[in-house]
């Protein structure tokens, strides 16, 4: 008689559809981060930056007011304000240029209102004896000065 030994057998079943962390997407993480890494540094070093527009703004009105003053024939500083004797259309205009609110305007004999600077403290004009001194001092608390020399 043959011998007869059962037979066991063993079932796994294979899985297709295995969601695991491979090498491959470890290296592509890797690549990822090593990548995006120093744009970081990039990206928080700007927000820590500081803002110039006070500054630039107040330099761009000294070279408005040196503009009018190289147009003008003439000027004096009268009640806080600065008179500029100038000729527009070929008639003779007074510009003034002015502290207004928290405003620095120029208007031409008492009309119109061009805004030259915004978030003005105080602006004072001094006579010099070649020129004119300029004082602005803004909300923020900073105060900015330029001579502006007349030629006649």
């Amino acid at each position: 008689m043959l011998n007869m030994q059962k037979k066991r057998f063993v079932y796994t079943e294979y899985m297709h559809h295995e969601h695991g962390f491979t090498f491959i997407s470890m290296l592509f993480a890797i690549a990822i981060l090593s990548i995006t890494l120093p744009f970081t540094g990039y990206l928080l070093k700007a927000t820590a930056s500081q803002s110039n527009y006070e500054e630039i703004s107040v330099y761009q009105f000294f070279q408005f007011v040196r503009d009018e003053v190289v147009k003008s024939t003439g000027m004096y500083i009268a009640n806080g304000k600065l008179h500029l004797q100038q000729k527009i259309n070929n008639q003779q205009a007074i510009a003034t240029i002015e502290k207004y609110e928290s405003l620095i305007r120029r208007q031409v004999d008492g009309t119109g209102h061009e805004i030259f600077l915004r978030d003005v403290q105080d602006l004072t004009f001094f006579e010099d004896p070649y020129g004119i001194k300029i004082n602005v001092t803004t909300l923020e608390g900073n105060t900015y000065d330029k001579r502006i020399i007349f030629y006649e």
